[in-house]
């Protein structure tokens, strides 16, 4: 769900306070992880990067991978993917599904499209990912497909596993770039962002998978941790920039006297 903003910046604070409507249930705002109940209008500030951008707590959100590139990406085969899940600290069960075909013919009008659901379930300390079968051909569909799993708003896990099998943790450092090739699954925590992220080794397409998350305290909303940080950064890089200034000024004072 986003909000357009159609107001100019406050040229001191350089923000914008902008009302928001949320709509009934959890909703999760994304660069912040704050959780909102709906129905009930917010005010929020953004900068001039920022937008009001909301998405369904526990809905699971299949992206392209970060190395994979944007422009054709409907031609392309999806042989990793992306899912990303705001928990919003809310326990339950939510279905989401993928749709796909060749992405360049009509075929589909003849049935040729597969889609593939992808389940959350969270209760109490455990959280519960399911990788559904891809239902469906077409000329392109791949057999197999590799998986990252980005789980947002939750504590570092004690275990993960895969279909049974308990994964090694790693540092986060560097980890995340990776998606196509994996041969060892393994799972790391971006303490900046509070969440883990997995990545998984080519799985089948034709098969369910169970991805399970067990923490040693029972998931609940973080309020404003990872939006008060993200501010901090800005805060940082523009200090960064007027100290940066400040020294070249220095620098061509002292070679010009």
């Amino acid at each position: 769900m986003v909000h357009p903003i159609t107001k100019s910046i406050d040229s001191t604070t350089q923000v914008v306070h902008q009302q928001v409507w949320i709509p009934e249930g959890a909703w999760v705002e994304w660069g912040t992880g704050e959780t909102f109940i709906g129905p009930q209008n917010i005010t929020r500030t953004y900068q001039l990067h920022e937008f009001p951008l909301f998405v369904r707590a526990g809905a699971i959100i299949p992206m392209l991978t970060e190395d994979r590139p944007v422009l054709g990406s409907a031609q392309r085969d999806f042989n990793s993917i992306l899912l990303t899940v705001h928990t919003g600290g809310q326990t339950g069960k939510v279905v989401s599904s993928l749709y796909e075909d060749d992405g360049f013919s009509n075929e589909f009008e003849s049935g040729a499209f597969a889609k593939q659901s992808f389940t959350y379930v969270s209760a109490d300390t455990k959280a519960t990912i399911t990788i559904g079968t891809s239902d469906g051909t077409f000329a392109t569909k791949p057999s197999t497909r590799a998986y990252r799993i980005r789980l947002n708003g939750v504590l570092v896990p004690t275990t993960v596993t895969v279909n049974g099998v308990e994964l090694k943790r790693v540092e986060f450092n560097g980890y995340e770039g990776r998606s196509d090739g994996v041969e060892e699954a393994q799972w790391a925590f971006d303490g900046n962002k509070l969440a883990v992220v997995l990545n998984i080794g080519k799985l089948s397409t034709d098969a369910n998978h169970i991805v399970e998350f067990t923490f040693e305290q029972p998931i609940k909303p973080i309020p404003k941790f990872v939006g008060c940080l993200n501010r901090l950064s800005d805060v940082k890089a523009v200090l960064d920039g007027l100290y940066f200034k400040k020294v070249l000024i220095i620098i061509v004072v002292v070679l010009f006297l």
